[in-house]
Order: structure tokens, then sequence, then C-alpha cells
């Protein structure tokens, strides 16, 4: 496999696209998108955007990306620097003076070249495993926690700091995990942001005063993430991202894809059925509900999911002592 294949492979067994600028079309540019749909319909995702979109933000690349540059748009990549993740290629067919900032320079290029390239990636297609970014990665476990009642005391929309109050014991099972060498993340529904009952700088003093807090004991999370969308919202913030709200688990993929942990392995600690659907959902098998004055109608729904899922299995706690020694 020689290195522009390799680059293009790399790009696709990350979930990458293919990223062309839709402006100072060149006749080679046409030439290699004609080839990509044609070979590769469905398989490689490749888009191509105007620069404007990138400005306006109406599209955003990603760091798994591969931008392609053609030498009539190279001294766009400048421009673009700071608006765009991912790796950059310039596809050279011509002398130039100076380097764009791209990462990668193909000189050798022709049409003929480039479509046995993607041919033979149509070809492998099937046989192209995911890649992973680090040896070792994917196999260390999380402990994932739900924020409200689980790590400080429920204080519905709360915006104030001062009604920040840590769960007794939430420390000493936070310093626990660390010591067995587990991520500790967050993920919690925040519906408030989504109805308009709080803003994002009462969110943001609240959030950063659970840190705060947490630090003085010696205590951190690893990641934090929140979800805002709720039914019928009447704001832009509650119509976004349905996919992180649990009972659906993209936060739980949204972690893994950061910290390349296993899922499989970690651990839930919720104290609603959401929080334990949302991580069986995403492939977790330890799943703790933390008892509360809602338990008995939470275990009710776990008990009716439990009745379509046989595999789906949890416990409930009272202490964060007792489940710190399970750890």
């Amino acid at each position: 496999m020689n290195s522009w294949t390799q680059i293009l492979s790399d790009t696709v067994q990350m979930g990458g696209s293919l990223v062309f600028i839709a402006d100072r079309v060149s006749p080679t540019q046409e030439t290699c998108l004609r080839v990509l749909s044609q070979e590769l319909t469905g398989k490689i995702p490749y888009v191509a955007r105007s620069v404007e979109d990138l400005v306006s933000e109406r599209f955003k690349s990603r760091t798994e990306d591969l931008i392609i540059f053609f030498d009539e748009q190279v001294n766009l990549a400048e421009d673009l620097n700071s608006l765009m993740q991912g790796q950059r290629l310039w596809i050279k067919t011509r002398e130039s003076a100076g380097r764009p900032p791209v990462d990668f320079i193909w000189e050798s290029f022709t049409p003929s070249i480039w479509s046995d390239l993607v041919e033979k990636l149509a070809k492998n297609w099937e046989r192209l495993p995911v890649l992973p970014f680090f040896e070792g990665s994917f196999q260390t476990p999380a402990l994932f926690l739900d924020r409200d009642d689980v790590i400080v005391k429920n204080v519905p929309y709360n915006g104030d700091p001062a009604q920040v109050e840590l769960l007794p014991g939430i420390v000493q099972l936070i310093q626990k995990a660390h010591d067995q060498g587990l991520w500790v993340v967050m993920v919690s529904n925040q519906s408030g942001l989504g109805r308009g009952r709080i803003y994002w700088r009462d969110y943001q003093n609240v959030h950063q005063q659970m840190l705060r807090l947490l630090a003085q004991e010696g205590a951190w999370l690893d990641e934090c993430l929140w979800a805002s969308y709720i039914d019928n919202a009447s704001t832009p913030e509650g119509r976004r991202l349905a996919s992180l709200r649990k009972p659906r688990n993209g936060m739980f993929l949204q972690a893994q894809q950061k910290l390349k942990m296993s899922l499989e392995d970690s651990i839930m600690v919720g104290d609603s059925a959401s929080d334990l659907i949302a991580a069986a959902e995403a492939g977790l098998q330890r799943l703790y509900l933390y008892e509360s004055d809602k338990s008995a109608g939470e275990i009710t729904k776990l008990m009716a999911y439990q009745g379509e899922h046989d595999e789906f299995m949890f416990q409930t706690i009272s202490s964060f002592h007792e489940l710190a020694k399970l750890i």
C-alpha cells in the first residue's frame, strides 16, 4: 500500500471524510470527485464546501477529516487555517513558490494514479478495520456519573453556585475509581438549558463550583458532558443534539471517542432509569441505581425495560462507600 492510499485509508478508518473546497474548482478536482462518485458511492464519505460555508460555520470540519487542496486553491489554505480541523493535503501538479499550511504534498499526482488508488480502496473496503488511535486504547474502563442527586444535591434548574453541595461519599468514590486507573466522566441531562429556565452563564457558574468543591477534596472529573435537548422545546438549545439526551447513548459514545475507553467494562451510577438505560444502550454492563425518593418509580421503569432486554441487569445502592468497595 503506497503512502497516499494509506493516508486515505487512515482517514476513512478513523471515521473521517474527504473535504474538498468548492471554490476555484479545477478540472483535476472535478476528475477526482467524478472517480469517487463512480467507485465509492456510499462508502468513503466526501463533501465539497465553499469558503463561505466554512467562514460562516455552516460547515465545520473534524479532526478525523482530510481536507484536499488543489493548485488553484492552495492560497486558501492560509485563509482557512484557523477555521479548519483535520489534516490537509495539497495535490500539487505544477511549480509553486512557498509552502502553505498543509501536512502533506502530493507532487507525483496524476488522474490515473488517483483512479487506481480509489479502485484499490473500493476492492478492499470490507477488509478495512477500525483504526486504533493508540496502542492500548479502548481498554481502560470509566466510571460514569450522573450529576444531580449523584455528584451534587439536586436543586431544580439551579443557577446559583452557593447552592451546590457535594453528596456524601462521592469524593471517596471518585478517588477510588482514579486509584484503580479508571476514567471518571459526568453525563448529565440539563433540560433547564433547553427550556430556557437557566442561562449558559448560570450553568457554567454552577458547574465550576462543583469542580472547585471536588478539587478542594483532591478529586476531579476527566470529562463532563451535558445534554440540553428536551421534547417540544421552544428554544434553539432545546432542539439540538437529541442523540445526547439520556436514555439515548450519545454522551457515552462521545466520551468514548475522546477518551478511547472500554465501554463494556465501564460502570454507570445514576438515580434515574434513563441513566441506566442509556448506559446499557452504550454497552455498559455494571449499572447501579443510587437510591432516592423517586427510586420506586425508577425501578418500575427499569423492570419494564428488563422485560424486553433479557441481558439487562442492575443493582441498587444506598451509599457510595458501599459501591467504592466493589470497584
